[in-house]
């Protein structure tokens, strides 16, 4: 009995699955049995009890192919294997021996994941494994991210479709066997944003200035007369207390390229925003330096901007120029902060509005998580507020007056994007291929069906192979790499990396206005809208609203009977 419980625990022990971290010596040496400190990405020395932990080194390998070679000490530039760290990882983390040590930045990585999956298992009681699956599969794949959406979906997103199936096969291999579990069709995610206001029609003629100024309005309005004026829409509070006016602009194209390159820095000062900016202007006075000259085209300062969005660090911005939001600024420091109060001791008003300038930046984010056309995050939007005004000063606001000016601004929001020329955005990616010269006009084939666009075709010096560089929507990217395979008989295999969102250049509510688009598309103007098909796609996915005609210009059968 002895032997056979013994037998049983070294199956057991075989059988149990261990960690080993990827690891990167910079400083000292790394010994077996050492006791160190786990520091996660968010650790901040000045609060040593959050994403600390600490660890004993139960191991040191060397990777050899296949195989590893146990080791008692690895000394700096080693790159070793470490036992003993698993369920305190889960994508990186800073490994020390002194608590008080910063901790080091993330990996980055190349290859961003833009592809989604919804896993559901087939028995209800098997979602606890699926659970514990996919949680150890985020552990094991840097590039995977794991979440549970609103409508209480577990998603798995990846880098694209052959990545996804890879995913897939170690889950029902690895990390949960046994397990049944369905997957939904891949979920691409979209953007949406603004332009600015375009010159020509549909049919390349210009706008006159009466159709220029042509009201739009569709479905997502819900039946409000918006009362813009020149974009400026102004909302109300439940109670009629505040008016606020808004604005929504496209952000010029160096000012989103600079915040795509600063993301780290956003999220420095949206951090230390809650304690004082001061003690943050040595690390951020070079990112404000450059955002104020890049913000200078559009007359605008770092003193105007109230908030990034959505959470915090995104690629959208709230700006203000009014002297009682400019006080709550991210970047105003807080002895002029406490200037502008002195100075406004007197102006109720403005005093109301400062204090509520958090709810207007609570109700932005909301905006900007989820945009007004199908609920995706909104890209490269500025809103301005340009007015609010207080009514019944005499008054004291409410219990819950923050939570109507939130609603308000929301609103707000929501209207003032939509009374814009909006578009949607839809991610690509930059595709790599060498394929020789017999079968080049095949793969051009299959990039024009996919609504690719090419950027090069270079022969490889000394072959007679071409090397083809091409952007292709995420959106027409699955099956590519396998019919591009099954049409060049395996001669050109594609590399498929995220480049950038680019926006779909179709107005997804565009009808025949002009008279010139009337004569050339008609009136029903039935020519495919690929901006209103993923629209509607995506509405559909989510529940939303669609205003689809079932029938049109039905009429009523009548079946005569024959007499025989």
């Amino acid at each position: 009995a002895a032997a056979a419980a013994a037998a049983a625990a070294e199956e057991a022990n075989a059988k149990k699955d261990v960690w080993i971290a990827f690891t990167r010596v910079y400083a000292g040496t790394l010994r077996a049995g050492q006791q160190i400190h786990v520091l996660g990405a968010k650790y901040d020395p000045a609060t040593p009890d959050k994403f600390r932990s600490v660890a004993t080194i139960e191991g040191l390998y060397v990777f050899m192919g296949r195989e590893l070679l146990p080791v008692n000490e690895a000394p700096a530039g080693s790159i070793v294997g470490v036992a003993g760290l698993g369920g305190l990882v889960l994508k990186n983390a800073t490994l020390v021996t002194d608590s008080a040590c910063p901790p080091l930045s993330g990996m980055y990585m190349h290859v961003k994941p833009i592809v989604r999956v919804a896993l559901e298992t087939k028995r209800i009681g098997d979602m606890p494994a699926l659970k514990e699956g996919m949680r150890l599969l985020s552990h094991a794949d840097p590039c995977v991210e794991v979440l549970v959406q609103n409508t209480g979906e577990h998603v798995l997103v990846a880098a694209g479709e052959v990545h996804i199936e890879r995913c897939l096969t170690d889950l029902r291999e690895t990390f949960c066997p046994g397990i049944e579990f369905t997957v939904s069709p891949p979920i691409v995610p979209f953007r949406e944003t603004v332009v600015p206001a375009p010159k020509t029609d549909m049919a390349n003629e210009a706008i006159s200035d009466e159709n220029k100024h042509a009201r739009r309005r569709h479905y997502l309005f819900g039946g409000v007369d918006v009362q813009d004026e020149g974009g400026v829409v102004p909302v109300q509070t439940s109670k009629k207390r505040w008016t606020i006016k808004v604005v929504a602009q496209p952000l010029a194209k160096e000012v989103l390229e600079f915040l795509e390159s600063s993301t780290d820095a956003i999220r420095v000062v949206e951090t230390y925003k809650e304690r004082s900016v001061d003690a943050a202007s040595e690390d951020t006075q070079a990112f404000r330096t450059k955002f104020d000259a890049v913000l200078a085209a559009s007359e605008l300062r770092t003193e105007h901007v109230l908030g990034f969005g959505p959470r915090g660090s995104g690629l959208n911005i709230l700006v203000s120029t009014l002297p009682s939001l400019q006080a709550q600024s991210l970047f105003t420091k807080r002895a002029d902060a406490a200037a502008a109060a002195s100075a406004s001791a007197g102006d109720d008003a403005a005093k109301e509005i400062a204090a509520f300038a958090q709810s207007l930046v609570v109700g932005f984010q909301l905006t900007a998580q989820a945009g007004p056309l199908c609920e995706e995050p909104l890209m490269g939007v500025c809103f301005r507020v340009v007015d609010v005004a207080v009514h019944g000063e005499e008054e004291a606001p409410d219990a819950g007056f923050s939570g109507q000016v939130m609603s308000a601004m929301k609103e707000a929001c929501r209207l003032a994007f939509l009374v814009q020329p909006v578009r949607l955005m839809t991610a690509m990616y930059s595709c790599d291929l060498i394929v020789p010269s017999a079968s080049l006009g095949r793969v051009y084939d299959v990039l024009n069906r996919r609504h690719s666009r090419v950027l090069s075709e270079d022969m490889k010096e000394g072959s007679d192979s071409f090397q083809v560089k091409a952007l292709i929507p995420v959106t027409d990217s699955f099956g590519f790499s396998e019919e591009l395979r099954k049409k060049t008989s395996g001669l050109a295999a594609p590399q498929l990396m995220f480049s950038h969102w680019e926006v779909i250049p179709m107005d997804p509510f565009w009808t025949p206005s002009t008279e010139e688009e009337l004569l050339h598309y008609g009136e029903k103007a039935d020519a495919p809208n690929v901006a209103k098909k993923h629209l509607e796609a995506v509405r559909k996915r989510k529940g939303l609203y669609v205003e689809e005609k079932i029938v049109e210009f039905g009429e009523k059968q009548r079946t005569l009977g024959k007499n025989k």
